[in-house]
């Protein structure tokens, strides 16, 4: 319109003024018709923004979720992606990485970032985290389990196991923490531990103890953060995923699963999309009053054993 209009002027004025003042003329009456045109599109622009702002921060939340390939991780990526938000999912398995990709990215183009990362790796979190631009919820679930007698472990699995359980999730919280008081956002950290957190069984000693760091270090987070950062435990007891059936036959995992039944007092087992339906719920500004809290999401196991 603005284009048609400076043209139309052009012609008349060249019709009319004089020859010697139909350049200065041009010139005085383009610059006016540029500025109105810049001043219209900001204004547009900014009632645009205004009205946008909202609905768009509702499809622009980040969530960062690692071990989000299987398990309780696979159940929080595809709940947080459900309800908008754009989803990075690590994990450290390239064929169970590129299962997650053919399975949800031709759905979720733009929400879901799949990417490599060893969380005990400081180098692979930094390079995880400049690929990230801002974050609104970290679910820290990357971790391992292995039955261990005291006597009989050694330094190197102790290592092992801590250094994914308690320092992976160590340097994955501080790059988080960095880059939200940076900039000055709120943010909501979820530490995935366990029931044996609180309760160790018989050779569980190294995997309670990591868990049990993850409890002492939620509520340090959330102690010396707070008010912007909000951080939460969850406890869940036996849950059916691929890391209880580690190392087992179809039969051995279906005796497990029965036997572990029977020491739930509601005799039945955890659901991977049941943890990620709390993770989600207890993020959500309705819950903003919890922080620092241990969450004991168990079957009533920790009751009775």
């Amino acid at each position: 319109m603005f284009v048609q209009l400076e043209i139309q002027a052009n012609q008349f004025l060249l019709k009319t003024l004089h020859h010697q003042h139909q350049k200065h003329f041009l010139k005085l009456l383009k610059n006016l018709l540029h500025k109105l045109v810049n001043l219209t599109t900001t204004k547009f622009n900014q009632k645009l923004f205004k009205l946008d702002h909202n609905s768009e921060r509702k499809v622009k939340k980040v969530a960062l979720i690692t071990g989000g390939t299987s398990g309780i991780g696979y159940a929080c990526t595809l709940k947080f992606l459900e309800n908008g938000y754009q989803v990075f999912a690590t994990g450290r398995n390239q064929d169970k990485l590129q299962a997650l990709k053919d399975e949800l990215l031709n759905k979720y183009p733009e929400q879901l970032k799949v990417i490599q990362c060893d969380s005990s790796n400081e180098q692979q979190v930094i390079e995880l985290f400049e690929q990230i631009p801002h974050l609104d919820v970290l679910i820290n679930n990357a971790g391992v389990y292995g039955k261990n007698n005291i006597c009989e472990s050694s330094l190197e699995q102790i290592e092992h196991m801590f250094s994914i359980n308690v320092f992976g999730l160590f340097l994955v919280s501080k790059a988080a923490l960095k880059l939200t008081t940076s900039q000055d956002q709120n943010l909501h950290i979820i530490n995935i531990s366990s029931s044996l957190g609180n309760k160790p069984a018989p050779e569980t000693s190294f995997y309670s103890a990591s868990k049990a760091a993850v409890l002492s270090f939620t509520k340090s987070i959330a102690m010396e953060y707070a008010p912007k950062v909000r951080a939460n435990a969850i406890l869940p007891g036996v849950v059916k995923t691929p890391l209880h059936e580690e190392n087992k036959n179809k039969k051995e995992i279906e005796e497990f699963y029965q036997m572990m039944e029977g020491f739930h007092p509601l005799k039945t087992l955890g659901e991977a999309s049941s943890v990620a339906e709390l993770c989600f719920q207890i993020t959500r500004e309705e819950m903003s009053f919890m922080t620092g809290s241990s969450i004991v999401f168990d079957g009533g196991i920790s009751l009775v054993c």
